[in-house]
This record gives C-alpha cells, sequence and structure tokens, in this order.
C-alpha cells in the first residue's frame, strides 16, 4: 500500500505516515491501525519540550466528560476489528467514571454498545417517546455503574 493510500485511510498526512513508518508502524491498514492503538495514546505520549500553554496567555480548558464518553462510544459502535474493539473498551468505561453522577443521564449509548458492556446481565428495555430503544433503570442494578466497571453485580 502506497504512503499516500494509507495517509487518506487513517486520515494522516504523507508525513505524519513516513515519521509513523519509521518509529515501527507496518505499512498495512489494519497493522497500521493496531499500531497507532498500541503507541500514540495520550498517557504513552512524550511531553513536548514547548513551554505551557498557561505561560502563553492559553487557558487550557479540560474536555467535556459525557462529549468524551461519546466519542469512545461512536468508535467502539464504528470498529468491527475484535482487538481494536477490545482495546476501546476500558478506555470508554474510564471516561463513563469520569462523568459526575449528575451528568449520567445525557450519557447517550448505542443499545448494542451496552449490551457488550453489560454482557452476561439479563437487563430490561423499553421504547421512549422517541421511539428509541432504553435501558430501563432497576433500584437493584445500577446499570451505568456496571457498565462502567465501578461495581459488579451479580
Amino acid at each position: 500500500m502506497k504512503q499516500s493510500d494509507l495517509g487518506a485511510a487513517l486520515g494522516l498526512s504523507q508525513s505524519a505516515v513516513s515519521r509513523y513508518l519509521r518509529r515501527g508502524m507496518p505499512d498495512d491498514l489494519e497493522g497500521a491501525r493496531r499500531w497507532r492503538m498500541q503507541h500514540l495514546s495520550v498517557a504513552k505520549r512524550k511531553r513536548g519540550t514547548a513551554a505551557p500553554l498557561s505561560q502563553a496567555g492559553v487557558v487550557a480548558t479540560p474536555p467535556d466528560p459525557v462529549a468524551t464518553v461519546e466519542a469512545w462510544h461512536l468508535l467502539l459502535h464504528h470498529e468491527r476489528e475484535p482487538d481494536l474493539r477490545a482495546a476501546i473498551v476500558p478506555r470508554l468505561q474510564a471516561a463513563m467514571r469520569a462523568v459526575p453522577p449528575a451528568r449520567r443521564w445525557e450519557v447517550m449509548l448505542f443499545m448494542g454498545v451496552w449490551a457488550l458492556l453489560l454482557a452476561g446481565h439479563t437487563y430490561k428495555s423499553a421504547l421512549g417517546a422517541d421511539g428509541e430503544e432504553y435501558i430501563v433503570e432497576d433500584k437493584d442494578r445500577p446499570w451505568y455503574a456496571i457498565a462502567a466497571g465501578e461495581v459488579t453485580c451479580p
């Protein structure tokens, strides 16, 4: 696969593709996706040597926790590669745990994602007024907390 084709498929510039290939990224699409997931996570990136933004007068705004959950949720929903899906689940669960309890009602996940996160549990769902299917809360089963990995429930 040509670097330009790989870059287009990954949404990267040709210079970024070239740089990642020199660092060991495979030159096939699936291998490159796996390599990027493993090697380019935010927690593993090296800190830059540039001055902190606060010294430049820029105030950093923390990301919205609900938007972060929605981003991981969409990645999981659209990803078909089992290894990548398995790598996304703990990130999604961590993002879900970071949402303050008072805002958890704002989190909307596709039923397929709920089903994946609640695998092994029996839950009820119902159609809402908007025609969408929703998980029915159960006082004995805090579904959000279970899906986020905060609590375990038999």
